[in-house]
């Protein structure tokens, strides 16, 4: 038996119930979906607009290409066109960063009639996930045109439409505003790790030390010493030979330690090994707090070399070969290491020295015999706290965002099928 004021339609391979005024149309029959256009190094000039490509969606920091040219108004982008990724990166984004033009494998999205375009974008967001289920090629995905064709998705009358897309773009822009927060968290940590790192707390005299042909001033009670002598330094081990179990303990690598320096959980890329392989090896199992050090980078992209996590927790873990492990020996607290570590004088001595090309690398005597700037215990510690204490922000605002993100996929859905109706006025009814 049906559910009063709703009807039962088919959906793709399954049957469903939504309202009855709610209608049901594939991608294709709800909006004009525009590829960009194609173009090679040898079109790149110095100057022009923007050329927007798939790195360009996915990463702020990504350099653009430029093109100087005449361009097709159809590949022109301004802000709130609609875009989806097809190739490689599957996504729904929306452009807010001025005139550009469209790279090939990206769909400018533009509604059709009776179709609101937040509603079409939010509907999009939805429908990637049923798009990557269907997505073709290896090592390279991408959607076919016809999946935008076979991908259906049921919509109410246009008032209907603008009201669930109004409650979902506050979520939206909640998201927004903390993310705003945490960036500007992350560029205040930047300024503290700077001048408290390299100047300290409270100093009036300073004195003058020279690293890697770079000349820095320190407070003249602090100590410019090797790494080697402010905490205990281990190789990890090349554990290829054992063999990966599905579970078991974990093996630390360098995909654990992330591009701001933090200790990072991995899902499905995480390593295993037995039980018994880490009892053999049980030298090289790591301990909560302390440090690890990616001696290479990941890739000539993920530039992570040098980049030091703490241990969080007590766990069953093993570190790998190009990761090094640092331990607490009295002389220099783990919390402000962690910080030195990752600061920009500190980096820069490794990136000097790195040797490789597609992906950069140094060895244990470099490691070792890197600088760090070194203040009394003391003090130590209430940089650390400083910086901490902002991390703890940074925490909570991503805590925050994870729950607003888990809101709107309710949220979406609920409102998205109809499951939950939004209220809308008599007059403003559309069949």
């Amino acid at each position: 038996m049906g559910k009063e004021g709703y009807k039962e339609v088919r959906i793709g391979p399954a049957q469903k119930y939504i309202p009855n005024k709610w209608k049901v149309h594939s991608l294709s029959d709800v909006a004009k979906f525009i590829n960009g256009k194609g173009f090679s190094s040898n079109d790149w000039t110095e100057e022009g607009l923007p050329i927007v490509r798939i790195q360009n969606l996915n990463d702020e920091e990504a350099e653009y290409n430029r093109y100087s040219g005449e361009v097709k108004e159809r590949y022109l982008l301004k802000n709130g066109d609609i875009l989806l990724s097809w190739s490689a990166s599957l996504g729904a984004y929306k452009w807010e960063n001025g005139k550009a033009i469209l790279n090939q494998h990206i769909f400018k999205v533009k509604p059709k009639e009776n179709i609101d375009k937040e509603f079409l974008y939010q509907t999009l967001i939805r429908s990637v996930e049923k798009l990557v289920q269907k997505t073709h090629g290896s090592t390279m995905k991408h959607i076919r045109k016809k999946e935008l064709d076979l991908t259906y998705f049921p919509y109410p009358p246009l008032p209907e439409q603008k009201k669930i897309a109004a409650i979902l773009s506050t979520v939206d822009e909640a998201i927004e505003k903390t993310d705003k927060i945490i960036d500007e968290t992350k560029q205040l940590k930047k300024g503290l790790m700077q001048q408290l790192l390299t100047k300290g707390i409270g100093h009036d005299e300073f004195k003058e030390v020279t690293v890697r042909a770079k000349s820095y001033l320190i407070p003249d009670k602090w100590e410019a010493s090797c790494l080697v002598n402010c905490l205990d330094f281990k190789n990890g081990k090349a554990f290829y030979k054992v063999g990966y179990t599905d579970e078991g303990n974990k093996v630390i690598d360098l995909m654990n330690i992330s591009r701001d320096g933090n200790f990072q959980e991995l899902d499905d890329k995480q390593k295993y090994i037995s039980e018994e392989d880490f009892e053999k090896y049980s030298d090289y199992q790591l301990d909560k707090n302390d440090l690890i050090i990616a001696m290479s980078d990941m890739s000539k992209k993920l530039w992570i070399l040098g980049r030091t996590a703490i241990i969080p927790k007590d766990d069953e873990y093993i570190l790998n070969q190009r990761v090094g492990k640092l331990s607490y020996n009295g002389n220099m607290d783990i919390r402000f290491a962690n910080y030195a570590t990752n600061s920009n004088y500190f980096l820069r001595q490794l990136r000097v020295v790195a040797k490789g090309t597609a992906q950069k690398y140094v060895n244990t005597g470099e490691i070792k015999n890197a600088i760090i700037f070194k203040p009394p215990l003391p003090e130590q510690k209430k940089i650390a706290s400083i910086l901490s204490s902002v991390d703890s922000k940074i925490q909570k605002e991503k805590e925050y965002k994870e729950g607003l993100e888990q809101l709107k996929k309710g949220l979406m859905q609920k409102l998205l099928t109809g499951k939950i109706r939004v209220k809308v006025e008599d007059k403003d009814e559309e069949d």
